[in-house]
This record gives C-alpha cells, structure tokens and sequence, in this order.
C-alpha cells in the first residue's frame, strides 16, 4: 500500500492510489489516509492506512473527495 505521494502541506489528506494494497484481483483502487503512516522505515516508498477499496476507480475518487471535504488536512478523525 504505497502512495505516490508522500505527506506534503496543500496536498489532500485522503489520496487514491491506482492499484490495490492488498494485491486483489477485483480492485482497482485504494484509498489512503495520509495522516495515518504506518512505515517510517523507507521515506521514499511511505505507507500509509488503507481506507478502503474499490472496484472502480471513480469511486474510490468519490470517497476521497468526500471524506476531504469533513476531514481536511492536520484533523484527526
């Protein structure tokens, strides 16, 4: 479950990624929370809390934007 996107100020807290964490072959998307890192040991492949994942891409996007329109950046849930 790596993000191609690290933890950057002005980036949205919750990010799809374009694959599945857990390898299955029925997803096709994942989305993280990036306030959640659970790997600090490679900072340039940083895992993060898997949320859920999608069948479809789109939505998976639509999850994403919704929690980051309750949840912006630096807030905990």
């Amino acid at each position: 479950m790596n993000s191609t996107s690290d933890m950057v100020p002005g980036k949205p807290r919750f990010q799809v990624l374009d694959e599945s964490a857990s390898a299955h072959c029925c997803f096709v998307a994942t989305v993280l929370d990036t306030s959640k890192r659970l790997d600090f040991r490679d900072p340039d492949n940083p895992r993060y809390e898997v949320v859920c994942e999608c069948f479809e891409y789109e939505h998976a996007e639509k999850i994403a934007s919704a929690l980051n329109q309750d949840h912006p950046r630096g807030l905990e849930t």
